[in-house]
């Protein structure tokens, strides 16, 4: 299981323009999940990643390929911050 637990400052003069909205997938391969949440000038984002199984068998293989297109997708959004 990996975490990643971070807590960003908002920039002086910034506000949030954009969060990436919170995201959990579940599958008996294995388990992606990411929180974010702003609150008094500060963002936190936790981020969990859990494989649960080495091997995919045949038949779990178009799933396990949408849940890894899924969380490419997902990784690739930002947090977005916009001068006042």
């Amino acid at each position: 299981k990996d975490i990643s637990d971070v807590s960003i400052s908002v920039p002086k003069n910034y506000v949030i323009k954009y969060l990436p909205e919170d995201i959990e997938l579940n599958h008996s391969f294995a388990s992606f999940k990411r929180n974010t949440e702003a609150r008094n000038g500060i963002i936190k984002l936790y981020i969990e990643f859990e494989i649960k199984k080495l091997t995919i068998p045949l038949d779990e293989y178009p799933d396990f390929k949408t849940f890894v297109k899924k969380i490419i997708t997902e990784t690739k959004k930002s947090i977005i911050f916009e001068m006042r």
